[in-house]
């Protein structure tokens, strides 16, 4: 990349006019003979001849070996051409050497402004008020463009889940969310309808090529759902404090999940995880008033507001704690309650909530552990500071000599921290 190309990028970024003198149109032609430029001799037609593709070693591969992927994308209207233009379509994809094509946003109506001037259908049947049908009309037009594709070699991606919105008509209540999106990896209603919509889209027959789409191998990869995530509906806003269908169906598959693994709400209430390597002690999890060895460090944690918390040691210089006298520069990390100054929070129906209006400030407060650290170090040998906001020492930690003369750490909420440096020398 040169100046120039910057320069130029920033200027159409900002909506400033690029002169175009010295600059000339050239739109790739649909009816190219055959020369220099056909790439088509590159796919091997036609597409799925070599065997299914598939994944082995990180690598798509078929029965002759590795397969790369020249691709490209249509979305929405681009997806149901007339049978004229499917045909120079795929002549003119192949000729670039493009071998697979993701058929995208095909499911939902393509909105008007989204590259659109109006409404553009998809392959569902928008006659009524049910999104569960198919356009007959549609279908027979993605089937032959699919079959034009594999006649030149060229593989589909098929999309499933992008714009189909499902609402009262199809028996999924209101408010949902944009497109169900979110909604959908959890609400059972959603999930069989998405299931029936697969079924009915993949197990079809398409009448050029006498297969269905379970079957042909031209098509290489099937996408689930596209943009899509619990943890994004979660960050949108689209969780916190649902007390509809929705908020009860969630937290009864959290409830549920919790039984299952650990049985009782006493045994969830002492659930911890830990880890245990030569640089890395992390404890996180519920106290109960225990000890915990990891491999030489121990740790002991007070009481906290949640009865919780999370305790991390990490050798800064990969050596270890201090065994067998070695110098050691470590960083102990301990949280618990972190929330939005100002935050309010409820409890109803056995949940905490924090509603929009009551979420607080910006600025975080957090809550000071109470924990006692015991190394395998002397204690003479070793020294503990405070850090604060940016990680420079403040105030001097105590630091005691334990069984055996090994080191003990005392921290506490007094510090104001949730840094801590340990160096053993």
């Amino acid at each position: 990349m040169n100046k120039q190309f910057f320069v130029v990028a920033a200027a159409l970024a900002a909506g400033i006019a690029v002169a175009d003198d010295g600059m000339f149109p050239f739109v790739p032609s649909y009816d190219s003979p055959d020369n220099v430029v056909n790439m088509s001799h590159l796919l091997s037609a036609p597409a799925g001849k070599d065997g299914r593709i598939r994944i082995e070693g990180g690598h798509f591969v078929n029965d002759k070996g590795r397969v790369k992927f020249h691709a490209t994308n249509l979305t929405g209207p681009a997806n149901f051409p007339t049978h004229e233009e499917a045909e120079r379509l795929a002549a003119r994809l192949a000729r670039f050497g493009i071998n697979c094509v993701r058929l995208h946003y095909f499911d939902g109506t393509y909105l008007k402004g989204n590259a659109m001037l109006t409404e553009q259908k998809g392959i569902m049947d928008h006659s009524g008020a049910t999104r569960r049908k198919f356009d007959p009309a549609q279908r027979e037009r993605l089937d032959y463009l699919i079959a034009e594709f594999k006649k030149r070699g060229i593989y589909v991606n098929i999309n499933l889940h992008v714009a189909r919105h499902l609402g009262a008509a199809d028996g999924i209540p209101s408010p949902s969310s944009d497109r169900n999106k979110g909604l959908n990896q959890f609400y059972p209603p959603l999930i069989a309808l998405q299931k029936e919509y697969a079924k009915e889209l993949l197990s079809h027959v398409n009448p050029y090529t006498g297969m269905s789409y379970l079957e042909d191998p031209v098509v290489a990869v099937v996408e689930t759902n596209n943009e899509e995530s619990l943890w994004r509906l979660y960050l949108k806003g689209g969780l916190d404090g649902r007390d509809d269908v929705y908020g009860k169906c969630i937290k009864k598959l959290w409830s549920d999940w919790l039984v299952k693994k650990y049985g009782t709400t006493e045994k969830v209430r002492a659930a911890f995880w830990t880890v245990n390597t030569p640089n890395t002690k992390v404890f996180s999890g519920f106290i109960k008033g225990r000890t915990f060895d990891l491999g030489g460090v121990k740790l002991k944690v007070g009481e906290t507001k949640l009865g919780w918390a999370t305790v991390s040691l990490t050798s800064h210089d990969a050596t270890g704690f201090g065994e067998g006298g070695r110098h050691a520069r470590i960083l102990l990390a301990a949280t618990g309650l972190c929330h939005n100054g100002g935050a309010k929070f409820t409890y109803e129906g056995g949940y905490v909530h924090c509603r929009g209006a009551d979420w607080g400030n910006g600025k975080t407060v957090n809550e000071g552990i109470p924990a006692k650290i015991t190394l395998p170090s002397e204690a003479a040998a070793t020294k503990c500071w405070a850090l604060d906001e940016r990680g420079e020492r403040t105030k001097a930690v105590p630091v005691s000599s334990g069984a055996g003369g090994c080191a003990v750490v005392s921290i506490g909420p007094e510090y104001r921290t949730v840094w801590y440096e340990i160096e053993v020398k």
